[in-house]
């Protein structure tokens, strides 16, 4: 690529990324921290209406609060938003209000009283990811303690004779890779955060099931579901992938071969052109799943596969992949062009059709975690091509 063409693209990625960050910073943060806290418990709401209020007709995840609770301690930590740390603080003694001891209760109501205390191991992982990252701002040993305790609990309360977790304390029809990916995700982030290379350990576990099982030789594929043994369903309705996950696997694989000092370049060059493969144009909206036997799409999108395509092109960057900066840019755009498009700056559209229609008009509070990952790292990167230019 010539040094031209390659500045210009640089360029327009920084501009990209800022617009990106700005939206964030000055828009998405303020409204959650106004609109999204409850003032009358004290818990995170659910979602927002298609007109920016609280939706009070739907119950509300727990998890949901330790997603809000690990995105303002991110982005406090990130020094995009000083409010951070007391708006996560608050929202953890809610959930400590509300739960008994390592024990998180599922569902709330739209008052916050408890409705299921079904436990769900994907739950965890976001319960520890939260803590990690609390204790990181707020360097509070009780947080760092609970996040310990609540990895201890599921490895004595779930962990399976087949390898990894089973789902949880009730009745399920297949396993999961997701609840692996999310607990992988919250075991690197815990082992940069402490230091303590037993988070690397359990990662370096997850690691092992992604390169026996999850990620399929037989179908180029990550697979979403499995019979209890780890086999491939037998249900041909399950056995399909999500591109968005191949993406977000894509950026652990990277922070894990940094972490761990391996290099398994290989089979994050293989996930990713297999993520790519299924969107063939960068910037193309990015389908539900696939089915690997058929072949069928749900061609119905949602926003937070593109916030995790622009996370593994930005992380591509840093492994010599010149190419993934225009992608990352124009995943960028396709965002903020297709799912920013809401009535105020800082709201979204969660979900398009097949024809790119909006065909959710709520607005979750989760899809604030993949946003304002994709947002730093994009930003981190438009800084260091900053630094390389000036150098």
């Amino acid at each position: 690529m010539q040094k031209k063409q390659q500045n210009e693209i640089v360029v327009a990625f920084s501009e990209s990324s800022e617009r990106l960050e700005n939206w964030v910073k000055l828009h998405a943060l303020p409204l959650w921290a106004s609109l999204g806290v409850c003032s009358n418990t004290g818990g995170h709401v659910e979602q927002l209406s298609a007109n920016g209020t609280p939706d009070t007709s739907v119950n509300v995840r727990m998890r949901v609060q330790s997603r809000q609770i690990f995105a303002f301690s991110y982005m406090k930590d990130a020094g995009w938003f000083d409010q951070g740390e007391g708006i996560a603080n608050d929202l953890w003694n809610f959930c400590l209000a509300r739960r008994d001891g390592i024990h998180y209760s599922q569902l709330m109501n739209s008052n916050h009283e408890v409705l299921d205390s079904k436990e769900d191991v994907y739950d965890y992982a976001f319960h520890i990811l939260a803590n990690g990252w609390l204790y990181k701002v707020t360097e509070s040993e009780e947080k760092l303690s609970h996040a310990y305790a609540l990895a201890e609990y599921i490895d004595e309360a779930y962990k399976s004779k087949y390898g990894g977790w089973v789902e949880g304390n009730f009745d399920y029809g297949c396993r999961r890779q997701n609840p692996h990916m999310h607990l992988f995700e919250a075991f690197l982030s815990l082992y940069e955060i402490s230091n303590d290379s037993s988070w690397l350990l359990r990662s370096e576990h997850i690691y092992s099931l992604f390169e026996s099982v999850f990620f399929s030789p037989e179908y180029g594929a990550l697979l979403e579901y499995f019979d209890e043994d780890w086999s491939v369903p037998c249900d041909r309705e399950l056995v399909v992938t999500e591109p968005g996950h191949m993406y977000e696997w894509v950026w652990l694989l990277i922070k894990f071969q940094l972490l761990s000092d391996r290099d398994i370049s290989c089979i994050i060059r293989d996930v990713y052109n297999r993520a790519e493969s299924l969107t063939p144009n960068a910037g193309d909206l990015i389908c539900d799943s696939v089915n690997l036997i058929s072949g069928v799409r749900l061609e119905t999108k949602r926003c937070w596969p593109m916030t995790e395509a622009i996370k593994a092109h930005c992380s591509m960057v840093s492994l010599g992949y010149e190419e993934a900066l225009a992608k990352a840019q124009k995943c960028i755009d396709t965002l903020m062009r297709c799912y920013f498009k809401a009535r105020e700056p800082g709201m979204y559209i969660d979900h398009l059709g097949k024809n790119d229609e909006v065909i959710s008009s709520s607005m979750p509070a989760s899809t604030m975690y993949h946003i304002v990952v994709a947002a730093l790292e994009a930003s981190r990167l438009r800084n260091r091509l900053a630094i390389n230019n000036e150098t």
